[in-house]
């Protein structure tokens, strides 16, 4: 269990008695840097996506200057000719 791997070896290094070898720790090196690689890629698939979703709403926000963003606006008796995104 990485859980229980990470307490033995954190409290071997807070003990002057360690309470596992140092071919224990190499044998259990390979699996917990898998796993570590394994979340890593996960956590960078996460921010991908997210990245992704904030690039669309920016779109969508920024508008693209179809005739539909440009609004006419009566402001007291004044038309005003305005982009959307200037709103």
């Amino acid at each position: 269990d990485h859980g229980t791997t990470t307490r033995t070896i954190a409290m071997a290094k807070n003990e002057k008695k360690p309470t596992t070898t140092l071919e224990d720790t190499l044998k259990l090196l390979p699996s917990l840097l898998q796993e570590r690689q394994t979340q890593l890629q996960n956590l960078a698939h996460q921010l991908e996506e997210q990245k992704s979703s904030l690039e669309k709403e920016k779109q969508i926000m920024n508008g693209t200057n179809k005739p539909s963003d440009v609004l006419h606006l009566n402001v007291g008796g004044t038309i005003l000719c305005v982009l959307r995104r200037t709103l």
